[in-house]
């Protein structure tokens, strides 16, 4: 097929699925980053939870 052969709205469809296309991609990075955006939180909290306690256990072994 040759590109005079192509019919009229080709280029209105390829523009619609190029839209279609970039749009589910956006969504997809926002899902992601929301995703990942959890994920790190709740690592902060392990974290901040962890020292936490042996924090506690200085302060127990040391009598204060």
């Amino acid at each position: 097929m040759t590109v005079s052969n192509l019919p009229e709205d080709y280029g209105s469809l390829l523009l619609e699925v190029k839209e279609r296309i970039g749009a589910g991609q956006y969504q997809a990075l926002r899902a992601v980053n929301k995703e990942l955006i959890g994920l790190y939180r709740d690592i902060e909290r392990l974290i901040v939870e962890r020292q936490a306690h042996l924090i506690e256990k200085r302060y127990e072994v040391s009598g204060v």
